[in-house]
């Protein structure tokens, strides 16, 4: 039986991971503006996985 490796991130997948993370930060944070009076929870889980696409992708690009 053959094992399937899984690649390493590279630089691509980090510039990938960082360009989506600013979008999703960017877009959640101007939903969360827009939509102050309601709960708002899946928006604040999706700000916080923006936040942590950017930080990994600006990782593994420096």
């Amino acid at each position: 039986m053959k094992t399937r490796h899984l690649k390493p991130l590279n630089r691509r997948n980090g510039l990938t991971l960082l360009c989506s993370g600013v979008l999703i930060t960017s877009l959640m944070l101007l939903l969360i503006w827009r939509l102050a009076s309601d709960p708002l929870i899946p928006a604040y889980a999706l700000l916080l996985t923006g936040l942590m696409m950017t930080f990994i992708g600006w990782r593994f690009i420096c």
